[in-house]
């Protein structure tokens, strides 16, 4: 019982410390919310919240620099695989049946 008392303080400093850093980034999306009255789904918020932090992810100087302040690993980069290139035969051209 005590390791879930200690993981769940963890997760509130951690928590605590992401609100400090990340909250002032979504200026935008709580003034949308308030310009509205605060008569925005959920939904809407979490989409737009997810969203602006691709965009700042983007605008990062180093990347993963978020993550890092937060104490957080950042993940891998996945790179895509390159597929056999596709062979291509000019228009007009047959197909391989012959007809």
């Amino acid at each position: 019982m005590e390791e879930h008392s200690e993981t769940a303080a963890q997760a509130r400093s951690w928590a605590r410390e992401a609100a400090i850093i990340v909250d002032p980034l979504l200026v935008e999306v709580f003034a949308f919310a308030w310009a509205e009255g605060g008569d925005v789904p959920p939904e809407v918020l979490l989409r737009m919240a997810y969203l602006q932090g691709y965009q700042d992810a983007l605008a990062e100087p180093e990347r993963g620099g978020l993550l890092k302040r937060l104490g957080v690993q950042v993940p891998p980069l996945i790179r895509p695989t390159k597929s056999a290139p596709r062979s291509r035969r000019p228009k007009g051209s047959s197909d391989s049946s012959g007809k």
